[in-house]
């Protein structure tokens, strides 16, 4: 969520043994759900997107993730309340993603994670 996930080097897919998947979304989820969204004179850790053209795809991201059946874990699609003027996306967690959804595919660049798991070396959903 660094720099509002616009950031080369912020990290958007977890790869997750399934043995462990339940005990991450449960960290992820109390993670994204404490981070604390505002603007950026408040001091806090995540504000608004360089634009609304990058708001739009990171909000045609998450849509087509909810379409392709990922679970959505917390966030998604809108503006967090309160914050309707600006372009703030709410810290977004997607589980049991795979490798066939868009979702999994493209970068986010936004506050936003995607949670792979895994039984071995090939990832499933």
């Amino acid at each position: 969520m660094l720099n509002s996930g616009q950031n080369s080097s912020a990290s958007s897919r977890m790869l997750v043994p399934m043995s462990r998947i339940a005990e991450v979304i449960a960290i992820t989820k109390a993670v994204a759900e404490s981070t604390t969204v505002e603007p950026p004179d408040s001091g806090a850790y995540v504000g608004p997107l360089v634009n609304k053209q990058q708001w739009n795809k990171i909000q045609g991201i998450f849509r087509k993730g909810i379409e392709e059946g990922a679970t959505l874990v917390t966030g998604g699609p809108g503006k967090p309340a309160g914050l309707e003027k600006g372009n703030y996306v709410k810290p977004t967690i997607f589980a049991y993603v795979n490798n066939d959804m868009i979702i999994a595919r493209e970068e986010i660049f936004g506050p936003g994670l995607v949670i792979l798991g895994y039984d071995d070396s090939r990832t499933r959903s």
